[in-house]
């Protein structure tokens, strides 16, 4: 019996989706990019079961072991920095067609800013003068988005960025449960036994490779993680960072008329939110 090789890609932090045509282009922003604003730096990681890893591991900035109360459960990491990079797949399965499915709203900022449109150069290589730290390319599999804990009920609403003050009860009426994280399932092609992840550098020159092996279990899965997170985001209610992701417009609207998140008090999983929790789509 052929075992079925799963994928399953995980995008958590400051992403923006662009659909464009058979493919999903997910590019990590760069947060400094407009130094007014004053955010700070955000690193794009990939994150992979070390074990799985059969070559490549040497490019990894790090090997992580995170700290559970089992110690015969622990699961090693390994770490890619992949700012200023290109990251692709080889190895998916081409026959499942890309689809995408909202599970919890991610707004697209056409809706907040209208006519809002991609800048061009963002998808230049390299993508100069654009607000991108990084892209990743998906051209095959299921697009959920998601809330990374279903226990967390409490809905967003979008107010200007200028508003400090809690929501009117007319706003509110717009609350969403938005969803903080972006997953990818997919598979291996038929006879293909391994992932490729290509790193190629904005700048040209050589690409990085790593090669990943699934475990060989039936319905076994193979989880990559990749975020764009800062070291230190504290929990807000108005998440103001989320104005950084208009700077990947094509024209930009004024920090001050930016629409933005602002998590409601009611609801399980209190009023705080993570700093970078918050994505967004964008028409190209």
């Amino acid at each position: 019996m052929t075992v079925k090789l799963n994928v399953l890609i995980r995008f958590v932090g400051r992403f923006a989706l662009v659909p464009d045509g058979d493919t999903l282009r997910v590019i990590a922003a760069d947060m400094t990019f407009n130094p007014a604003l004053g955010f700070k730096p955000h690193q794009p990681l990939l994150l992979i079961e070390a074990n799985r890893v059969t070559q490549g591991r040497e490019h990894s900035m790090a090997t992580i072991l995170p700290s559970v109360a089992d110690a015969k459960n622990l699961v090693e990491y390994s770490c890619w920095d992949f700012a200023h990079c290109d990251l692709s797949f080889a190895g998916i399965d081409p026959s499942t067609k890309l689809t995408i499915t909202t599970v919890h709203p991610v707004r697209s900022l056409d809706t907040l800013t209208p006519g809002a449109k991609l800048d061009p150069k963002a998808l230049a290589t390299p993508p100069t003068g654009a607000a991108v730290s990084a892209r990743v390319l998906v051209t095959a599999g299921t697009v959920s988005t998601i809330k990374q804990d279903e226990g967390d009920t409490t809905k967003s609403v979008f107010v200007p960025m200028t508003q400090t003050t809690a929501p009117t009860p007319d706003q509110a009426q717009n609350a969403e449960l938005l969803a903080d994280a972006v997953e990818v399932t997919c598979s291996l092609a038929a006879g293909v036994n391994a992932l490729t992840i290509s790193l190629k550098p904005f700048a040209g020159g050589a690409a990085r490779s790593i090669t990943v092996v699934p475990r060989q279990e039936a319905a076994a899965t193979l989880v990559l993680s990749i975020t764009n997170l800062c070291k230190d985001g504290d929990p807000v209610r108005k998440d103001s960072e989320f104005s950084a992701l208009y700077e990947l417009l094509d024209a930009r609207p004024h920090a001050d008329t930016r629409q933005v998140p602002f998590r409601l008090d009611a609801g399980k999983g209190g009023v705080g939110s993570g700093q970078c929790d918050n994505l967004c789509m964008i028409p190209n």
